[in-house]
């Protein structure tokens, strides 16, 4: 990847973005950029933007791949356990039968929320914000940004405890 220091008199400053330097605060007009170009901060050098050609259509190939994969995921066992040769396994939907069943509606609102409907949520606005680029048209973006403050509470992690046991013991 090449760079570009913002500073320099050749570079074209007729599609300008004026931003300013999360580090130094420093008010910089960033260039158009060719592609896998990066600009720069003249006071402290810290990358303000890069440029790559095809990342709208990146990021909808990646969306529309994380909605299937979501979608998939509900086929699929959730949480199992094994012990002593019996296994007793349990689907996401199964599991919020099974919430609902023991009187925790609240917490199954709550896993529904967080693992399926969030998530699915913030890859809908991201196809809502980036239309195809033959799309001559842009849609408005302020109200469905509005969903990408909610993407940290939107990613569920489950570490297999099976494993971190075994790396605990070694």
């Amino acid at each position: 990847m090449t760079s570009t220091t913002v500073q320099n008199a050749h570079i074209d400053y007729s599609n300008k973005q004026i931003t300013r330097c999360h580090d130094c605060h420093l008010e910089v007009k960033i260039p158009s950029l060719a592609h896998k170009k990066a600009a720069y901060c003249p006071r402290c050098k810290l990358q303000l933007s890069v440029f790559h050609q095809d990342r709208p259509q990146k990021l909808i190939a990646f969306a529309i791949t994380g909605i299937l994969l979501l979608v998939a995921s509900l086929l699929f066992e959730f949480l199992s356990f094994s012990t002593n040769g019996q296994t007793q396994s349990i689907d996401l939907l199964d599991s919020f039968k099974v919430l609902i069943d023991k009187n925790y509606e609240v917490l199954a609102f709550l896993q529904a929320i967080f693992m399926l409907l969030l998530p699915g949520a913030i890859l809908v606005t991201l196809l809502y914000v980036l239309p195809p680029p033959e799309l001559e048209f842009r849609l408005p973006r302020t109200e469905a940004a509005v969903n990408f403050i909610f993407i940290p509470w939107a990613m569920a992690k489950i570490n297999n405890i099976q494993q971190s046991n075994q790396n605990n013991e070694a």
